[in-house]
């Protein structure tokens, strides 16, 4: 006879040393259906120097908190607190934000983005600058864009950026129906 019962997932407690007001919110994932987020908030919001602290249940996450030490350590019930407190910017929590700067494609609108944010783009992800223009017309005739006559090469990246998101769209749901 074998057990179907799963076995309950264990966790571990995170201790985030970069302390913001409303708590620190991390994201790990490049696509926003599979993506997870920890949120770090203080055990006691009536002591300012109480530890921030997130349950992590996934090896690799939690291997990847460890890895900074200088912002992330494991939590332990009575670890003295942490009396210099890092004075950083809270995470933008607009949802037209970049959640990961370039990383997570679906969360740019290339339709009302800056151009410097799409030229910023292509820099860091492609690799591309808009003085690349063959490149970025072969590019674009990779992914079935049209540049058309007259187009400048931010218009061309622009619409690679939409061809890029709708063949990563068409992959989380075919990964989804997979399932």
């Amino acid at each position: 006879m074998t057990d179907t019962t799963t076995a309950p997932q264990t966790t571990t407690a995170i201790q985030c040393l970069l302390r913001r007001k409303g708590g620190t919110q991390v994201a790990f994932g490049h696509n926003q259906s599979t993506q997870v987020n920890y949120d770090f908030q203080p055990l006691d919001s009536k002591k300012p120097n109480s530890p921030h602290v997130c349950q992590v249940a996934d090896d690799e996450h939690l291997a990847r908190f460890l890895a900074i030490p200088e912002a992330y350590r494991l939590y332990r019930a009575g670890d003295a607190a942490v009396t210099k407190i890092a004075v950083t910017k809270p995470v933008n929590n607009d949802d037209g934000a970049f959640k990961n700067r370039f990383d997570d494609i679906l969360s740019i609108n290339f339709e009302t983005a800056e151009n410097d944010t799409v030229t910023a783009w292509a820099k860091e992800v492609l690799e591309l600058t808009t003085a690349h223009s063959a490149k970025i017309k072969q590019k674009a005739a990779n992914l079935d864009v049209t540049v058309k006559k007259g187009d400048t090469m931010t218009e061309a990246l622009r619409n690679i950026g939409t061809a890029m998101q709708a063949e990563e769209m068409a992959a989380s749901d075919q990964a989804n129906n997979d399932k």
